[in-house]
């Protein structure tokens, strides 16, 4: 059974866009309204080389 952590740092996804320039103006809205924000691009993992599908 997975242990469930209870204290940490949680985070929230709030967009995803196909244009970095959208996912930068709503990252700019959200740190003048305080909140911290960070545009990243997500990494996709590696497919297995042995992989038949």
């Amino acid at each position: 059974m997975p242990v469930l952590q209870t204290s940490g740092l949680w985070r929230v996804q709030v967009g995803a866009f196909v244009k970095k320039e959208k996912a930068e103006a709503l990252a700019e809205r959200l740190r003048a309204a305080g909140f911290d924000a960070w545009v990243v691009l997500p990494t996709m993992p590696q497919a297995d080389s042995n992989d038949s599908t």
